[in-house]
């Protein structure tokens, strides 16, 4: 049923956009009532980006299963696993730019979105209370470079219609970001697990 309002939903944002397009309409469409809709999505915003959700929580639950090793592969790891998630999903995905890219609301809920995204990352990297100061600023630095330069990547990956290979166009831009970040981070980190162990 999930899956069924998906589909309904993005054939209507497809066809009379985003703005046009009512819950009653998606639900009509997927031959279930307002009631049902409303148990699997919050609302039209929801069901646009129905993997937001897992995909984002997939990422926070690192923070745990990778404690204690270093922040910078547990980063890379997490973003390594999206883009191969983006590539299994390709058709969805690409549907979904399209229809983002149409409607300026989309398009502020999409960048409101990647503020979560680029604060998770942040939070990985050691933008934590209890941490340094400096750590902190270094990890909100390299998120929001490591963010724009995704957002680039996205964008060449969906102008090739998802034909080019994301994992290796973001291992590249990762590359690019943390290479100067990279060695920073690191220290700043084993100086702050330090204090903690004394």
């Amino acid at each position: 049923m999930r899956d069924a309002l998906v589909e309904a939903a993005f054939a209507l944002f497809a066809k009379q956009g985003f703005e046009a397009t009512t819950v009653v309409q998606i639900a009509a469409r997927a031959g279930v009532g307002r009631r049902t809709f409303f148990r699997y999505f919050a609302g039209k915003e929801a069901v646009l980006f129905p993997d937001r959700e897992r995909r984002l929580g997939a990422f926070r639950r690192l923070e745990s299963a990778t404690r204690g090793e270093d922040p910078v592969q547990a980063v890379r790891q997490g973003m390594l696993e999206l883009a191969r998630d983006y590539q299994q999903q390709r058709q969805r995905v690409v549907r979904q730019q399209r229809i983002i890219a149409k409607s300026a609301a989309t398009l502020a809920y999409d960048f409101e979105r990647d503020l979560e995204w680029e604060a998770a990352v942040a939070r990985l990297l050691g933008d934590r209370p209890g941490e340094p100061k400096a750590l902190r600023w270094q990890a909100r630095l390299a998120a929001g470079a490591l963010l724009g330069v995704s957002r680039v990547v996205l964008r060449e990956w969906y102008g090739s219609d998802a034909e080019e290979d994301l994992t290796a166009k973001g291992t590249e831009a990762m590359d690019l970001v943390f290479e100067g970040f990279a060695r920073s981070l690191r220290q700043l980190s084993r100086r702050a697990s330090r204090r903690k162990v004394a």
